[in-house]
């Protein structure tokens, strides 16, 4: 069961590390151009993260209600359910958040640190 959790974990970070790389690609000129007018590289990280997050808070906000009706339907045809709280649903958009996060930073990362003048020189 673990193995199989974890395999998810590493499908989803490469298919956020794909999106977050095509974004950056797409986005270069725009953060070159925000470090010549004196962007620092963690204003850049986060104006690359910011859209990211609300993806995920925004489909969280969708799914979480529905994921809460179908579980409680789901386990009211068990003689003994388990007893779930809060961190069913936390844990997760912990994770998610965290892997996204570490992602969006190791592809910006680069793109913040480059030298304005090479990148301009190349497109």
């Amino acid at each position: 069961m673990a193995f199989h959790a974890i395999i998810s974990l590493f499908l989803t970070l490469f298919g956020v590390f794909g999106i977050t790389w095509y974004a950056v690609e797409q986005r270069k000129r725009e953060i070159v151009i925000r470090k010549v007018h004196g962007a620092s590289s963690l204003q850049i990280l986060l104006l690359l993260n910011r859209p990211f997050f609300l993806y995920i808070l925004f489909a969280y906000v969708i799914a979480v209600p529905i994921v809460f009706v179908l579980m409680r339907y789901w386990r009211g045809q068990f003689v003994y359910p388990a007893i779930w709280g809060i961190d069913v649903f936390v844990i997760p958009i912990v994770i998610l958040v965290f892997v996204t996060f570490v992602t969006v930073v190791f592809n910006g990362y680069h793109t913040a640190l480059s030298n304005p003048s090479e990148t301009i020189k190349t497109e």
